[in-house]
């Protein structure tokens, strides 16, 4: 990664089992007879087959398992071989390095030294290594990893928004394109200032959330690489964005000091066969029919809203190849001066499903009670309703309470009387959701909870004979899970969401390392602190 520092690197590390290194020998003789040892879960950059990195000598790691559990075993050499993958259709897979055999028993962040990495380059990668007595295993599977845009120069797209329009709107925009064939790969490199979604012929791409992660908008603006060949097909496509403003237009954005920004994004789109397009005033653009309630407001009230979802005004085919987007508006150019980033931590998902354990009918509103707080998002669906009836979701971490910290999203119906409410630009964080003006008494099923957090894999347990030291141990993971979102490890999740340094730092030696893949996050939180720190080293 371009922006990684020494000390990013350092924190990193911390977040990672390391092993013994020896020196380096690349000229010692093969053994031929196969070792027990088995190469297994490969990380690029301390990511599992990471899609558009934009470091240039890319770190591979990986672990070590013996089936047949041989005494003092460990491994003494290694050797890694780097595939390049066609850039272009009719070119031919290249070597891009083979390391030879590498005396050394480290297996974690071994620097990728071949030929000079290109931008939209992918690739595929394979190690195997020599064991204590010298022999060689089996080489693992094939590993990938792809490179993002290396160089500004790279970028050919231009930052676009919709101009005039009221920051708490969520925005469409799309673009059409003919293709003659569908390409072997395809990629879109996006970055917003703001959250986004992404389609391609009226189907999703990913199923991340609230992407990408936050930054100091300031400074940086992180982009993410999405594979799109699977959902092209020869004859007339359509690329299509949904966006929200986010930390765009928060009165203090996500580091002190920086105040609201223009809500947008810079797109490009690369494919194997030579066709290319970027965001460019050509875009076309429209106010979609949900947008934010509440100030996007941190500190002692707590004022971030929630979202609201008018049903009469949704137009369920905006993003597919055929709708008519003649009657949109066209996007407008505007310059945004901070440096683009690759993404390369764990994506913000749905990672849990939350029934409720009771509903309890007030006067005039039903409460659920979710049996747990939790940071993420509600889904709720609707029935019975009549065309502009207005129902509102509330959201409350006391019992007894109704709402707290402006926690409120609405749904409006149209003339159908069904649908559903979801969040997607914004979040909430409590137990008890209180529904008003549903005019029915709904079913426990009608409600789900998602819990939303940074997509890292847990490996860390504990479980003791006191039952009551399990439980304060999972409330306390469970904790740390509300506060850690997008990227940012927070004091809460409703009132201020602010990623204070400290916190951070005290959640990583309890909660984050011992129990969850955090190196890369930590390196996230690293630049983060030298983004927002002043000239005399004050963070």
């Amino acid at each position: 990664m371009k922006y990684l520092s020494n000390l990013a690197t350092s924190i990193a590390l911390l977040a990672v089992p390391l092993l013994v290194t020896s020196c380096q020998d690349s000229a010692l003789p093969d053994d031929p007879e196969e070792s027990s040892l088995v190469v297994e879960d490969m990380r690029c950059e301390y990511l599992t087959d990471p899609v558009g990195i934009d470091e240039t000598q890319p770190r591979f790691s990986w672990k070590l398992s013996d089936p047949e559990k041989v005494r003092a075993q460990k491994q003494t050499a290694w050797q890694v071989v780097v595939t390049g993958d066609p850039i272009q259709d009719d070119d031919e897979p290249v070597v891009l390095w083979d390391s030879g055999k590498v005396v050394s028993g480290e297996s974690l962040n071994n620097a990728y030294a071949g030929r000079a990495l290109e931008s939209n380059r992918s690739a595929r990668w394979k190690v195997r290594v020599w064991d204590k007595d010298g022999k060689v295993s089996a080489w693992s599977r094939e590993a990938t990893f792809s490179m993002g845009l290396l160089e500004p120069s790279d970028w050919k797209g231009e930052w676009i928004r919709h101009a005039g329009v009221d920051q708490t709107k969520h925005i469409w925009y799309r673009k059409n394109f003919q293709l003659d064939g569908v390409p072997r790969r395809a990629v879109v490199h996006l970055a917003s200032v703001g959250y986004h979604e992404l389609y391609v012929n009226g189907k999703r791409v990913d199923q991340r959330v609230l992407a990408p992660g936050v930054s100091n908008l300031e400074k940086r603006v992180f982009y993410v690489t999405y594979p799109i060949e699977k959902f092209l097909s020869e004859g007339r496509n359509v690329i299509a964005v949904w966006v929200g403003s986010g930390w765009a237009r928060a009165d203090g954005s996500y580091g002190k000091g920086v105040w609201q920004q223009p809500t947008g994004f810079k797109c490009q789109v690369n494919m194997s066969h030579g066709v290319n397009l970027h965001s460019d005033a050509s875009w076309r653009c429209r106010v979609s029919h949900e947008e934010y309630l509440g100030k996007w407001k941190g500190g002692g009230r707590g004022e971030y809203g929630g979202e609201q979802v008018d049903a009469r005004a949704a137009l369920p085919e905006w993003n597919r190849a055929d709708y008519d987007d003649s009657a949109w508006s066209q996007a407008t150019v505007f310059e945004k001066a901070a440096e683009l980033s690759a993404q390369m931590f764990e994506p913000t998902r749905k990672v849990k499903a939350l029934r409720p354990v009771s509903v309890t009918k007030g006067n005039q509103s039903v409460t659920f009670d979710m049996g747990r707080n939790f940071t993420g998002w509600i889904e709720f669906k609707l029935r019975n309703g009549s065309e502009g009836q207005v129902v509102r979701f509330t959201t409350a971490n006391q019992e007894g309470k109704i709402i707290e910290y402006d926690q409120e999203s609405r749904y409006i119906h149209d003339a159908d009387g069904e649908g559903v409410f979801s969040h997607r630009f914004n979040y909430q964080a409590g137990r008890w959701i209180t529904v008003h003006g549903l005019g029915y008494q709904p079913e426990l099923d009608d409600l789900t909870g998602y819990v939303i957090t940074n997509d890292r894999q847990r490996h860390g347990r504990f479980e003791c004979s006191k039952p009551l030291f399990n439980k304060i141990y999972e409330i306390d993971l469970r904790t740390y899970l509300a506060n850690t979102v997008n990227g940012v490890t927070m004091d809460c999740p409703h009132r201020e969401r602010y990623g204070y340094g400290e916190i951070a730092l005290a959640c990583s030696w309890g909660c984050a390392i011992p129990h969850y893949d955090s190196a890369a996050y930590y390196r996230k939180v690293a630049q983060d602190w030298f983004d927002v720190q002043r000239e005399d080293g004050f963070i």
